[in-house]
């Protein structure tokens, strides 16, 4: 497994944390926050920013591992499928199958956080992740913790798998454009500017959060009901009940500006930092193992 990997995934992953978790927040908020007040949430400005954060120490450590797990199982994922099959590594299937693979597994650490962040996200009565654990545990079990898996799975699969394709499919026109432009011929996507590194995912995200909203606010729903005020047995009574009663379409799509506006900063974040500096680390290293190479020999 390459280091420079590992390395910069898990670093792209804090920083966007760090960054982006007030629209998250918001976003999450604007999903739940039915007519009749699912969710009351205050929003003075003494308790602004206190409210914005809730649950962001818990996820931010969650999320360097998680990130990394990601990241780092795409690109394992699309160098063994290039070396194996027929798929080379710039195939959109490849890409299709190595972001599918990399978000199944990654779920099984991410959807646990997801479940804790969404609640404390939305509840305002300022119970520490710790409490909110435990109360989980009690009422639930383990299940509790996966609550909406295969939901996750339905939402983020598709999505993980338009995202990659269009992600890569831009990079590879923009390496094509500065090869035309430097008339060299030879199209090199690490050769990619910060500025082109961030619009090729930001293409991506925005078009895989559009397609993804429906379902994401389904998922959302049904994370943060628990046995109290749970109306619905199964995802599809709560798909039901949102469209007879809320306005049909409306519910699923709100906050879908809202969320793409979110991810648009998060998603342009990671993947330049990610990028730019897993090229960088990857130079170093083997600069080092050069360096390393040449004193051995020498002192043969």
């Amino acid at each position: 497994m390459e280091k420079e990997v590992v390395i910069s995934s898990c670093l792209a992953s804090g920083l966007d944390t760090l960054c982006t978790y007030p629209l998250d927040t918001i976003v999450t908020r604007l999903q739940v926050n039915q007519p009749t007040g699912l969710a009351k949430l205050s929003y003075s400005p003494a308790q602004a920013v206190k409210s914005l954060y809730r649950g962001f120490v818990p996820t931010l450590l969650l999320s360097i591992p998680c990130g990394g797990v990601y990241l780092t199982g795409y690109e394992v994922h699309k160098k063994w499928i290039g070396k194996n099959t027929s798929l080379n590594e710039d195939h959109w299937l490849n890409h299709s199958l190595s972001g599918a693979g990399a978000e199944a597994f990654t779920n099984f650490v991410g959807i646990p956080m997801e479940v804790i962040k969404n609640r404390m996200q939305t509840n305002s009565n300022n119970t520490s992740a710790t409490k909110l654990v435990r109360s989980i545990y009690a009422e639930e079990g383990l299940r509790g913790f996966f609550r909406g898996y295969w939901l996750g799975m339905i939402v983020y699969g598709p999505g993980t798998i338009v995202y990659w394709i269009t992600y890569e499919k831009a990079k590879t026109l923009m390496a094509n454009f500065n090869a035309k432009r430097n008339g060299n011929g030879v199209p090199d996507k690490s050769s990619l500017s910060s500025i082109q590194f961030g619009l090729s995912s930001i293409l991506g995200t925005s078009v895989a959060s559009l397609f993804t909203n429906p379902l994401d606010v389904t998922r959302t729903r049904w994370q943060i009901a628990t046995k109290a005020n749970n109306l619905d047995k199964s995802v599809w009574e709560l798909m039901k009940r949102m469209w007879r009663t809320e306005g049909k379409l409306i519910p699923f799509y709100r906050g879908s500006l809202t969320r793409i506006f979110c991810a648009i900063p998060s998603a342009a974040l990671t993947m330049t930092v990610y990028e730019k500096l897993k090229i960088l680390l990857k130079e170093e290293f083997n600069q080092s193992n050069s360096s390393s190479l040449s004193i051995a020999t020498s002192s043969i």
